[in-house]
Parts: structure tokens; C-alpha cells; sequence
């Protein structure tokens, strides 16, 4: 039969061909494990849909002025009764390096007064504590200034609170803006209000 030399040259033709295609490296399978992703990812974004994102350089802002009554906006929180927790609704700010800042005032049943500026990243989940409020209205500054992670309980809860159920959005992004959030917060308090007891 006439056609078997003419596959045979076909073959070898195509085999020359490939042998001159210089191989390139395979990229690692990005699949369930995350052993392939590289070390700069956040470790709470390591296994996002959305993929990493990069931490923007924090931002070193000026604390706000001592929080007043007419500001403040008392939030309810799921682990903690019996203390009355406040937002200055002045102060609350989404910062260009996606840290939204708050000045926070906590009354406990006898009567005393914490207030504190704090910092909140969504991504991974992490609060800072920025400075202490004074009785005479001035801020101190904290001892511990490092990014703590947010836990569900004792003191945390309030942190842990704010970040699930008002500052982030569900692909782990800070809310746009204050405006946002308060809308948010507004949208939460009808939908508990409206539930019955």
C-alpha cells in the first residue's frame, strides 16, 4: 500500500517538529491545598475565592477629638449585655489603607467610662488599639500597639461584632464608607426590632 510511507514521513515530520518546541514550566496546580500559594498572601485570603489581596501600607492618622454626647451611638451586641457600647459617630472613617477607624466608649452598670480609638482590618481579621481616652479629654497613648486577632469572646466579642456584622462585607473588604456602615447598622437594628421575642 501506497499511503504507509507517506504516514511514516507524516510522523516523522511532526516528531522533528516537537522536538524543536523548547518545554515550559508548568505552573503549579492551584487547587484545595494552598501549600503553592506564596508566603506575602493574607492568611485569611489564602483560600478566598477572590484571591489575596495586598496589605496597603497603614496610615498614620492624628486621633480624633474627645467623643460627645450628641455623637455617640449606642450599638447592640450579641456577647455583651450588661455594658452599654457606643460608636462616635464622628469619628468612624474608612481609611485609604482599608482600616476603619472608630472611637469606641464603653459604660459599664456602676458607671465607668473606657474610651478608646481603635483600628479594624477585615482582612485577615485584626484590631488595633490606637489610643486611650482620658478623663480630661485627651488620648493617651496604649502600651500594646500591634494588630491582635479578633475572637469571639470576653472584651473581644465587641471587636468580633463589629467587624462580621458591620464593618466587612462578605468577600472580606471594609464597607465603602461611614455611611455605609451606619446603613448597615440601621438595616440590622429593623431586622432584629421586627423578629419576635
Amino acid at each position: 500500500m501506497t499511503w504507509r510511507p507517506a504516514l511514516s514521513t507524516a510522523l516523522l515530520l511532526l516528531v522533528q517538529a516537537c522536538s524543536s518546541i523548547d518545554p515550559q514550566p508548568v505552573e503549579p496546580a492551584r487547587g484545595r491545598g494552598n501549600a503553592d500559594i506564596p508566603d506575602t498572601a493574607l492568611p485569611s485570603a489564602r483560600s478566598s475565592f477572590f484571591g489575596p489581596r495586598e496589605r496597603k501600607p497603614e496610615q498614620d492618622l492624628p486621633a480624633p477629638g474627645a467623643p460627645r454626647e450628641e455623637n455617640l451611638r449606642e450599638i447592640t451586641l450579641r456577647n455583651l449585655t450588661e455594658s452599654h457600647v457606643a460608636l462616635d459617630r464622628s469619628t468612624l472613617t474608612v481609611g485609604a489603607d482599608d482600616v476603619v477607624r472608630y472611637t469606641l466608649v464603653v459604660t459599664s452598670p456602676q458607671g465607668a467610662r473606657n474610651v478608646s480609638f481603635e483600628g479594624i482590618r477585615c482582612d485577615p481579621n485584626e484590631w488595633k488599639l490606637l489610643a486611650l481616652g482620658r478623663p480630661d479629654g485627651t488620648w493617651g497613648k496604649p502600651r500594646d500597639q500591634e494588630w491582635q486577632k479578633i475572637e469571639n469572646r470576653g472584651y473581644n466579642a465587641i471587636r468580633y461584632t463589629l467587624a462580621k456584622e458591620y464593618f466587612c462585607d462578605l468577600n472580606g473588604a471594609p464597607m465603602k464608607d461611614a455611611r455605609s456602615i451606619f446603613a448597615r447598622m440601621r438595616q440590622e437594628r429593623a431586622l432584629r426590632d421586627s423578629r419576635p421575642d
